[in-house]
């Protein structure tokens, strides 16, 4: 069995690895990075984060039962495509500027991406085998927090991109997910 370290650990180093480049952290990502103050999209996506996997961890088979995983994934894959075309229309300015909208963006995408993705999956697996819920909890939000705020400080000091490019570059990523996520569900 575990300690509770070895589980907190454990939980971190699985959500920080299965989150490394997944879509939830490329819309936090991406959205921190057309912020003039990322920290606070991070931690409103933290936020989104937290409360998603507290919905799951305790209420998974209540969720099963109401609705079908198959419809959460179409939402998500829709909400990415549609903030994917928000952003090819997007005209930012040069100062880059937090603003509700972006971290309501960064809460929706987030908390509705999370629904049902590999993550929850894992958080759930780990809640049941390991001793402690709250351990498995406490390690899962500081792994996702942890790799947003380290890949949000290495992009912003060593990627220098025009906002218009980026806020391209972000949309035709958010459309690909989204339409990939479409098309998976389709084939499946």
């Amino acid at each position: 069995m575990l300690t509770s370290v070895h589980e907190v650990l454990a939980a971190f180093t699985v959500i920080f690895l299965a989150e490394f480049a997944d879509k939830t952290m490329l819309a936090t990502v991406s959205l921190a990075l057309l912020s003039k103050k990322p920290l606070p999209i991070v931690l409103v996506s933290t936020l989104a984060f937290t409360l998603a996997n507290i919905v799951v961890v305790l209420c998974a088979y209540i969720l099963r039962l109401i609705i079908e995983q198959q419809i959460l994934l179409i939402v998500s894959s829709i909400l990415f495509i549609l903030f994917g075309l928000f952003y090819l229309k997007f005209k930012p300015r040069e100062t880059r500027q937090i603003t509700y909208e972006s971290a309501v963006s960064a809460f929706a995408l987030v908390f509705t991406s999370e629904l049902g993705d590999k993550t929850q999956l894992s958080i759930l697996a780990m809640a049941l085998s390991f001793s402690s819920i709250l351990n498995v909890f406490i390690g899962s939000v500081l792994g996702y927090f942890a790799l947003n705020v380290l890949t949000v400080l290495v992009l912003s000091k060593y990627v220098k991109v025009r906002l218009r490019k980026l806020t391209r570059i972000i949309g035709l990523i958010f459309i690909t997910i989204g339409t990939l996520s479409l098309i998976y569900l389709l084939l499946k």
